[in-house]
């Protein structure tokens, strides 16, 4: 067995005082509760996530019945759906409300 000198003493000991420290310092996580605008939002991103996913799932089910072409028309909606959930949920996220294509021009100066 080795011996502890006494710089590992020294690294022992300022390994147990930060150890003591971390266990009495407040997590901020556990601080501050969800709000319930904060839990409506997240919900929001949810179920508009699944919702465009559905949408996709229906419309691909609805060609498929259509055209005869199963399953292809219900994967290429589900493929759809899925962007177009991850692309909502993206601009919800980072605040954008226009759809894409609806921005104004950067040299626009009679509004049109």
């Amino acid at each position: 067995m080795t011996d502890f000198n006494q710089s590992d003493r020294d690294r022992l000991q300022n390994l147990g005082e930060a150890i003591e420290r971390a266990r009495h310092e407040k997590d901020p996580m556990t601080e501050a509760p969800m709000t319930v605008g904060q839990s409506y939002s997240a919900s929001r991103l949810g179920f508009e996530f699944m919702g465009a996913v559905l949408a996709g799932i229906g419309l691909g089910w609805l060609i498929d019945g259509a055209a005869n072409t199963s399953p292809w028309g219900m994967l290429i909606g589900l493929f759809a759906g899925f962007i177009a959930g991850a692309a909502n949920a993206w601009r919800t996220t980072m605040g954008i409300d226009r759809a894409v294509g609806l921005r104004p021009r950067e040299n626009d100066t009679d509004g049109n």
